[in-house]
């Protein structure tokens, strides 16, 4: 394919980049050129056949139909809005897909959605992704490449089935989600020493979270879906309250953090592997039920108030105390299954109280 002006001939990898504020599908809010070099009026405009695509400083470029895109740069101080219904496509080429620098703004509410095999977007320190982001197939890893490696989207996320959102592949890389999350797909971070932050109000999970790190939940958070939840270790500091019966099975803890709370809200928090820890003046509140199945252990530190009930389903579970005294209380009811067992200490002074006083065995 070529493109002939009055002065050029262009092949399909031209680079481009803003001249002004404007539309992105005028030529008049770009510049192109044929080695990033020596720049010329656009008489196109640029999609993910282009070679890299820079919005610089103080230019607002607006979405205003489908349009797509491919190794795309925003620049400190450089604005990117799309129109509400209207999509940004990212497809996988060379290098990163989209690099955000500090002081950047991808603005919605329309969405940003990500179509390639391995899409890689670059969130750097200070930028801000206010846009909704569909990771539509694929592998989409966000994060900050550099330091402190902390990718933050504040719009609302969908993992469609069979595409898989990845924000930490290596020691330290993380991702925070602000808006609200649905996850149909695959929802991870492949690095033991990578983490992921849950902060927005709603997570829908009908795929399945698997963090070989760590899943923390800073803030109050509706947890709902019939999906796998098999992280390594969780963290919940903010409040939790469950949609929907939730089964979580976590291959080494869960731990409700000292001000945190796991509201079950007349549901049914199912675990089924590794410990689940109580801090002091952490909280699982009634009503609800907390169920044991397989092999499960949990730890009651000495303020901790677990108030919802307790139901040993299969297998054999642990309930004891965390720390010294060593005593572990149950203030909900509780029943142990025919052919099941609760354990109540599993070593020298750790031992469980208040069952029969104060709930139902």
């Amino acid at each position: 394919l070529s493109i002939f002006s009055t002065q050029n001939s262009y092949s399909a990898n031209e680079y481009f980049r803003s001249i002004a504020s404007g539309n992105w599908n005028s030529n008049a809010t770009w510049e192109m050129s044929l080695n990033n070099s020596t720049w010329v009026p656009a008489t196109l405009t640029p999609s993910e056949v282009s070679n890299l695509i820079t919005i610089r400083a103080n230019n607002v470029v607006t979405v205003t139909v489908n349009v797509t895109a491919d190794q795309l740069t925003i620049n400190d101080s450089a604005v990117l809005v799309i129109n509400n219904g209207v999509i940004l496509s990212l497809f996988n080429g060379g290098g990163n897909d989209l690099t955000m620098f500090s002081g950047s703004i991808l603005n919605g509410p329309g969405t940003v959605r990500t179509l390639g095999i391995a899409n890689d977007i670059n969130l750097r320190a200070g930028s801000a992704f206010n846009a909704a982001l569909n990771v539509n197939a694929g592998i989409t890893y966000v994060f900050d490449q550099s330091s402190p490696y902390t990718g933050n989207i504040y719009g609302d996320v969908t993992v469609d089935a069979g595409a898989t959102l990845n924000g930490g592949t290596s020691l330290g890389r993380n991702l925070s989600l602000y808006g609200n999350v649905i996850n149909n797909g695959i929802l991870t971070v492949s690095s033991t020493g990578a983490f992921m932050r849950i902060n927005g109000p709603s997570l829908t999970n009908s795929g399945t979270i698997n963090h070989a790190g760590t899943l923390y939940f800073d803030s109050s958070t509706a947890l709902s879906g019939a999906g796998t939840f098999t992280p390594s270790g969780s963290q919940v500091s903010g409040n939790i309250t469950l949609g929907s019966n939730i089964t979580y099975s976590p291959t080494s803890y869960i731990t409700i953090l000292p001000g945190g709370i796991l509201n079950p809200n007349s549901n049914i928090f199912t675990i089924t592997s590794g410990s689940m820890y109580l801090d002091d003046n952490s909280t699982i509140s009634s009503p609800g039920t907390v169920r044991t199945q397989i092999s499960a252990s949990i730890y009651l530190a000495q303020l901790a108030a677990f108030n919802a009930a307790l139901h040993v389903n299969t297998g054999d579970a642990l309930a004891t105390g965390l720390n010294s005294p060593w005593e572990g209380k149950i203030f909900g009811d509780v029943t142990i299954d025919s052919g099941t067992t609760l354990n109540g200490g599993n070593e020298i002074g750790r031992y469980t109280s208040e069952l029969q006083s104060l709930g139902v065995i």
